[in-house]
């Protein structure tokens, strides 16, 4: 999917001719809630003739609280956020890096200076739990009084709700925190990715007609590596080969860590177009190369014989514990 319409700084000033709705937001996870935001501004700018647009935020040197880094925060990185909002028909999207120049903003001068005179912006929609401007001091409240005074339409969109609780990225982290991918794929509408790069393969010998006891994915590994000698794990529904073959990937570093246990996974392979079902675990392991201990997915190819190398590139899709 083209990028073509994907700004990373604001213009100086606003192009009269492109008049714009705008939704305002992180959009991590996209999901239901981010998903009716969007269906109800893209409602208005058809009525209206707008182009829809989002404003959101990268994170060039991490998120960061108090001066110190936080890790592990992100159900998307910002390609994937990017690939969701085109896809949900987001003509143009903002993504401005998350610095000083921004966040000491009041939310008067965001709203009047970027929103309107830059962007050119004559809708805003946020969420009604939305936060915005220096200190996170604007709200649905303040767009709405700032609206009657400027030429901006405040749409303010209700919260959306499952299985009563309020759905947001915060929650939907705790779900894959407590190992709950299901719930998290209902909510964001898709499964959870983990982008990794493989750092060391290995293949694994196996006995058919095993005992069918589970065994986890590193256990497999230290077993081809000669490392430790261990029953095969085997999943119920997998397909009985001569050989599985085994890989780590460092943990993404940004990517909200899983809880521990052993998970169906599918694995996409973007340089061939492939993908293949596995097992994965995440563990704290050496690096291969390092020997410095690190969080580290380990997955075992369950059905599919994929070509596999160090450093390819690889997509894992989390669907359930197994």
């Amino acid at each position: 999917m083209k990028d073509d319409f994907v700004y990373v700084d604001l213009p100086e000033e606003c192009d009269d001719r492109t008049p714009r709705g705008i939704a305002l937001g992180i959009f991590d996870g996209f999901h239901l809630g981010h998903q009716a935001l969007l269906r109800e501004l893209k409602r208005i700018c058809r009525k209206k003739g707008l182009r829809v647009t989002v404003f959101t935020f990268s994170f060039p040197k991490g998120v960061t609280f108090g001066g110190r880094d936080l890790h592990h925060t992100e159900l998307m990185n910002d390609r994937e956020r990017i690939y969701a909002l085109k896809s949900f028909g987001v003509d143009d999207i903002f993504m401005i890096p998350m610095t000083d120049r921004i966040t000491t903003l009041s939310p008067e001068t965001f709203l009047d200076t970027v929103v309107i005179k830059k962007l050119g912006g004559v809708v805003l929609a946020i969420g009604e739990d939305a936060h915005f401007g220096h200190r996170g001091a604007g709200d649905a409240v303040f767009l709405q009084s700032f609206a009657t005074t400027h030429p901006l339409e405040a749409v303010v969109v209700p919260d959306v709700f499952w299985g009563g609780t309020k759905v947001s990225s915060s929650r939907i982290r705790a779900l894959i925190a407590a190992g709950d991918v299901k719930t998290a794929t209902t909510l964001m509408t898709r499964p959870f990715r983990l982008f990794c790069d493989i750092e060391s393969t290995a293949a694994l010998p196996r006995k058919k007609g095993g005992t069918g006891c589970q065994q986890s994915a590193y256990q497999s590994f230290e077993a081809a590596a000669g490392l430790a000698q261990n029953t095969i794990l085997t999943s119920s529904d997998e397909a009985d080969v001569t050989a599985e073959v085994v890989f780590q990937c460092p943990y993404p570093e940004r990517s909200i860590v899983l809880s521990r246990g052993v998970y169906k996974t599918r694995i996409f392979f973007p340089e061939e177009d492939t993908d293949a079902q596995a097992l994965s675990e995440v563990l704290m392991l050496p690096n291969a190369k390092t020997g410095r201990y690190g969080l580290t997915l380990v997955s075992r190819i369950t059905r599919g014989l994929p070509h596999l190398s160090e450093g390819k590139s690889v997509v894992i899709e989390v669907l359930e514990r197994a």
